[in-house]
């Protein structure tokens, strides 16, 4: 395990991978600028947390049309009155200098205004909070923004699909 804060460990665990790999039209940069987000807001809230609480599960699959990822954490969850306003700008629950208020109303921007998808806070409790994502998978040949994809980054992108942080 290697420690990426005070208290939090990171175990990876490999996960059953999609017989066909999840594929979407767009800037793979992006893709991982949202995942950055979330996965960096979940460690914040895991922080101090024993380590029964640290786990911070990414999951992808496809259901029907839609690419489904979520990233869930076993932190102390989201209030509901903080849930309404996790969305705007600069606002933030995280002690003054510790966030900016911008990480997830820019996630959820390159979801919509890139991707045509969503994000939304689908669960939070005392026992975590989960954020999903639903990207739409395009008709293949369709048109739209994409960027070439090489088999480098088809590979690190099955890689990051079978790792669960």
């Amino acid at each position: 395990m290697l420690p990426l804060l005070p208290g939090i460990s990171k175990n990876r665990r490999v996960a059953p991978v999609p017989p066909e790999p999840l594929l979407l039209k767009g800037d793979f940069a992006r893709v991982a600028q949202i995942l950055a987000n979330l996965i960096n807001n979940a460690i914040d809230a895991c922080e101090g947390l024993g380590p029964e609480r640290t786990r911070i599960v990414v999951q992808a699959d496809c259901e029907g049309d839609e690419v489904v990822v979520r990233v869930r954490d076993g932190g102390t969850g989201i209030g509901p009155d903080a849930r309404e306003r996790i969305f705007n700008e600069f606002y933030t629950t995280k002690p003054p200098g510790k966030g900016t208020g911008l990480g997830l109303p820019i996630a959820r921007d390159i979801v919509t205004g890139e991707f045509g998808g969503t994000l939304a806070c689908t669960e939070s409790g005392s026992e975590g909070t989960t954020f999903t994502i639903r990207l739409p998978v395009p008709a293949s040949g369709s048109p739209g923004k994409t960027d070439e994809v090489d088999e480098t980054q088809q590979a690190a992108a099955a890689g990051s699909a079978r790792a669960a942080a």
